[in-house]
């Protein structure tokens, strides 16, 4: 059968050692091949190896293999023919992997790569994949066989799918789609499927990319404080790993089903999101005692010299530090914005925070017409100097002490301020905040605000036999913003959120290291004893740009529904929780951006990238029209560059 294929003008032999052993009859198909230049392919097959070779390696092992390829080498050299191809191949992955690399390090000669008996698709697929793939990534093969259990033109396209893979090939479209979220708000399988039979005829390389991601709920920090990312709108502007505010330019929208990965640092709420998603973060191996991962200091890390970079959330583990931005930037202002009849100075500053602290409005007709102050009654000292304000500025005040409640309140008779306090600050309790602006003013005015916020509110001294400052309010923006306040001041604190049955949700945010006890002692202008073995403790530390917070916890949490992710202006980064995110680069634009063609589809529209850049914006029933004919147009750029540089060769 040789001999008539080589008459018939094959271009290539391929025999089995288990089958040709008769000498003479290998002599006559050597001679054959080298008068007519054809090569000649040692099969080798785990299934048919010699006998004596089984007996020796106790099984149809790689080494058997290989030595069976020599013994047929060896052969063919002796009668000076050179012109050789080897391919070993067993329906085992691991084996017919080791079987090829221990080949190429005896042998030089080509080898045909395949992995047999693999299978119908799709495990004959993913067996041949992972076989092959792996051969090629080591540098050896020149050919390759897909074997699978039906048609054979599929063998052809799981083959070049294989070496595309490996960037061994560029023909035709190669579609990157989301490998986790399942379905977005436009029919992803759909679409894909759409797309991918309206391009099947298109040759040149083409990517096209068709694609958040935090889950229903999660916390995002804006400029107004923290949000649900699902509540989030174009245009808002959300806190950057710069630690500036940069605005939403698309809230985009997907469906997932798997399991979220939730990560939990030191003194922060926990944060969840899909495990494909980077976060910024600093690996340093913690001590461990006990069991429980410990830093004596976090603040060595700084020391040492580690540079924060991006990892996939599903990397993290207990020697991650994951990083929260300290809001960068100081701008004095002189007037209040919204009331230029007011100057930026300590006396507004002190109002501001008494008001914020612990203040409430009366309505009259639907509109704010008084404001209350109340004072403990040992703060005679604060409740004179706001009265001594209120005269300077000229509004009429009035005091009350309510001896049910141990307090002494100043009641402020002024319909403006109370409106004007009211857009500012907010109207109640738990909405109570700071306007942007205040977060970016010269430190010593934030000091004011601090010193004043933690006189009517906060408590600096013992809890429990060690040193503590603590603020307690039921507003989670102002929370954040208190905690910002204090980062700026390099004061290193931890915000937690507790929940009580029947009752509204509280924010704690605590001062517990010495440095920065000693920092805030100073600005409170008050004294707290620090005991010498804490002050060289820190499990937090913070410095000009980043808090740094240990990770204490992170698990899997099971999840489906909608999962969300931002386009950030310049920046596409975001702060989910208390830990800098990044656009995801797999779900996300950033792989829209990286294609040649991409689509990045959410609530109801699309934008369209080109090379990276948005060309428009279109609606989700013109997806797959848009696409296709744009893909046509690259491919029909492709072609002629691709001639015109022929003609210029």
């Amino acid at each position: 059968m040789a001999l008539l294929a080589i008459e018939a003008g094959v271009d290539k032999i391929r025999w089995n050692p288990g089958n040709i052993r008769d000498k003479r009859k290998v002599e006559m198909i050597v001679k054959a091949c080298k008068e007519r230049g054809i090569p000649i392919r040692i099969g080798v097959n785990a299934g048919s190896l010699d006998p004596d070779l089984l007996m020796k390696y106790g099984g149809p092992t790689p080494e058997a293999m290989v030595e069976s390829a020599a013994k047929e080498i060896a052969l063919l050299e002796e009668w000076g023919f050179e012109d050789i191809v080897v391919s070993l191949k067993s329906s085992d992955v691991m084996d017919t992997i080791k079987a090829y690399l221990l080949f190429a390090q005896r042998f030089p000669y080509p080898t045909h790569v395949g992995v047999t008996e693999a299978g119908p698709p799709p495990e004959g697929i993913v067996w041949s994949a992972i076989g092959i793939g792996a051969v090629l990534a080591h540098g050896v093969g020149d050919t390759i066989r897909v074997s699978l259990a039906t048609d054979p033109v599929e063998e052809v396209k799981v083959g070049k799918m294989i070496l595309r893979a490996l960037g061994l090939r560029r023909e035709g479209v190669r579609i990157i789609a989301c490998p986790s979220c399942g379905r977005c708000e436009v029919d992803l399988f759909e679409l894909v499927e759409q797309v991918k039979a309206r391009v099947g005829h298109i040759v040149e390389p083409l990517d096209i990319a068709v694609m958040g991601c935090l889950p229903t709920g999660e916390k995002v920090m804006t400029e107004n404080g923290p949000k649900a990312i699902n509540a989030l709108r174009e245009g808002e502007r959300v806190l950057t790993h710069k630690g500036t505010f940069a605005a939403i330019t698309q809230v985009l929208v997907h469906h997932f089903h798997g399991e979220l990965l939730e990560i939990k640092p030191r003194g922060v709420p926990p944060l969840r999101l899909t495990p494909n998603h980077p976060v910024y973060a600093i690996v340093c191996n913690g001590k461990v005692k006990d069991e429980r991962k410990r830093w004596a200091n976090i603040a060595s890390i700084m020391a040492n010299g580690h540079k924060p970079q991006w990892y996939l959330a599903e990397a993290v583990n207990r020697d991650f530090v994951l990083l929260y931005p300290v809001v960068q930037g100081e701008y004095p202002v002189e007037r209040v914005p919204e009331a230029p009849e007011f100057a930026v100075d300590e006396d507004f500053l002190t109002l501001t925070a008494c008001y914020v602290a612990e203040g409430s409005l009366s309505w009259t007709d639907g509109k704010p017409n008084q404001i209350f102050l109340s004072f403990g009654e040992d703060e005679t000292e604060l409740t004179e100097r706001v009265l001594a304000i209120l005269r300077r500025y000229g509004i009429s005040a009035s005091e009350r002490v309510r001896d049910d409640r141990n307090t002494c309140e100043v009641i402020i008779h002024s319909t403006a301020l109370a409106s004007l306090f009211a857009r500012l600050f907010g109207r109640q309790a738990e909405n109570k905040r700071l306007p942007t602006w205040m977060l970016t003013l010269p430190k010593p005015q934030q000091a004011t605000l601090l010193r004043t916020l933690w006189q009517c509110y906060g408590y600096i001294g013992k809890v429990r036999g060690y040193p503590r400052a603590i603020y307690h309010t039921v507003s989670p923006t102002l929370a954040v913003q208190i905690h910002q306040l204090l980062l700026r001041q390099k004061i290193a604190a931890t915000l937690h959120e507790r929940k009580q049955p029947n009752r509204q949700v509280a924010y704690t945010v605590t001062v517990s290291n010495a440095e920065g006890l000693r920092r805030l002692a100073e600005i409170l202008q008050t004294k707290i004893a620090i005991p010498p073995e804490r002050r060289r403790t820190a499990r937090i530390a913070v410095d000009d740009r980043y808090l740094y917070l240990p990770v204490e916890r992170v698990r899997f949490v099971p999840y489906h529904g909608v999962v969300y992710n931002l386009e950030v202006a310049g920046a596409q980064t975001y702060v989910g929780s208390f830990a800098v995110v990044h656009n995801c680069v797999v779900n996300g634009p950033g792989e829209a951006r990286i294609a040649d063609l991409g689509i990045a589809a959410g609530r109801g529209k699309a934008a369209l990238f080109v090379e990276g850049e948005v060309v428009r914006t279109i609606q989700e029933g013109d997806i797959v029209e848009a696409l296709v004919t744009l893909a046509e147009e690259i491919a029909e750029k492709k072609r002629k560059e691709k001639s015109q540089d022929r003609t210029t060769e």
